[in-house]
């Protein structure tokens, strides 16, 4: 098969999928996914049509790259990974795109959760602490636990 119309192909299927939505894009690999796993399953597929340039795997990993950059766009920091969940593909070696677009998505969330926990503990005092307040029950008060 020529390399210039593999790349022309690639290139039709990622624009039809850039233009679905992040859903749309999850239930387009979810049905892929079941599709190729029904036909591994039972051994009733031809190699070309699943694992060809243009097969279903292929067209399972174009859509998960996009899903990835729906989820990088959209801020979703943890993206369903369809090839993740595919026992029938891990076997054989098929790992799918790695996930380096939203990683700057999951550092930006882990600063913004350890400058609010700094500022917490700067806050926090002691003598403030609501196991030892006068109106808590007497059974969740700290001198209680002694």
């Amino acid at each position: 098969m020529s390399n210039n119309w593999y790349q022309k192909w690639e290139e039709k299927q990622r624009k039809e999928l850039e233009g679905e939505t992040y859903e749309d894009l999850l239930s387009h690999a979810a049905r892929s996914l079941c599709f190729i796993e029904g036909q591994l399953e039972y051994g009733i597929y031809d190699s070309e049509d699943i694992f060809g340039e243009c097969g279903h795997v292929a067209d399972l990993y174009l859509t998960q790259e996009v899903i990835y950059q729906k989820a990088q766009e959209l801020g979703i920091s943890n993206p369903r990974n369809f090839f993740f969940e595919s026992r029938e593909l891990q076997d054989r070696g098929f790992m799918g795109p790695k996930l380096v677009a939203t990683l700057s998505v999951s550092q930006e969330a882990c600063k913004e959760a350890e400058e609010e926990m700094a500022k917490e503990a700067d806050e926090y005092n002691p003598e403030d602490d609501w196991a030892h307040a006068e109106g808590r029950p007497a059974h969740m008060r700290d001198e209680d636990w002694d």
